[in-house]
């Protein structure tokens, strides 16, 4: 077994080497890094799209939320405790090489209460939230004990996966204006459609990497 030193600032390496037909490999981790709007108002139509200008928007690793245990990264409600922000919009950027490696995927999610998840501007995803939905609508129902830390599994078409950056969005709506707290977090999974032949690394967010163990 060997060990080398670098001086790189990436989160997550994944190192697959010879992967089969059916296998995973995660394009986004539970614990990534988001950009996020707390600010209760609606920034537009576009704010799910891959060409929407987040650049303003704050950033920090998930979970995100409020007044829950397994908080990461602390989100505000607003400025009165019995009249809360209902929605809270999530975007993050992540790089595929070669869309038709993939023959789907899998998102994993975390929502206290409901959510509506976008790749690349497309819904793929709506879990707890009414038909008809909008940005001021509540969720259907509250999130309550274990079912706060539950993740929610759905297959999604590889189809809209495009060469280079992706973008998946997602909105997280509260039951009600006075709900005691809010989670989000995400992770997604991509399945390999045939044996590859070389290794396949992935990487994304950043923080300081010293060492990569191999055998």
């Amino acid at each position: 077994r060997a060990i080398e030193n670098y001086n790189s600032d990436f989160s997550h390496w994944s190192f697959q080497k010879g992967l089969e037909a059916g296998d995973t490999m995660n394009l986004i981790y539970p614990d990534d890094t988001w950009r996020y709007w707390d600010q209760g108002s609606y920034p537009g139509d576009d704010w799910k799209q891959r060409s929407f200008d987040d650049s303003n928007w704050p950033e920090g690793c998930a979970t995100l939320g409020y007044a829950n245990a397994n908080i990461c990264t602390e989100l505000s409600f607003g400025t009165d405790a019995s009249n809360k922000h209902l929605t809270y919009l999530f975007r993050l950027e992540f790089n595929v090489e070669d869309p038709a490696s993939w023959k789907g995927l899998v998102v994993d999610l975390l929502r206290d209460d409901g959510a509506a998840v976008y790749l690349n501007g497309t819904q793929v995803v709506v879990s707890n939230l009414p038909d008809n939905f909008t940005f001021g609508s509540e969720a259907t129902e509250g999130v309550s004990g274990d079912d706060e830390l539950k993740y929610y599994g759905f297959p999604v078409s590889s189809d809209l996966l495009v060469e280079g950056i992706n973008v998946l969005a997602v909105e997280v709506h509260q039951v009600n204006a006075e709900s005691s707290d809010l989670s989000f977090n995400l992770g997604l999974k991509a399945i390999a459609s045939e044996g590859e032949g070389t290794p396949e690394i992935y990487y994304s967010t950043q923080f300081p990497l010293t060492q990569i163990a191999y055998s």
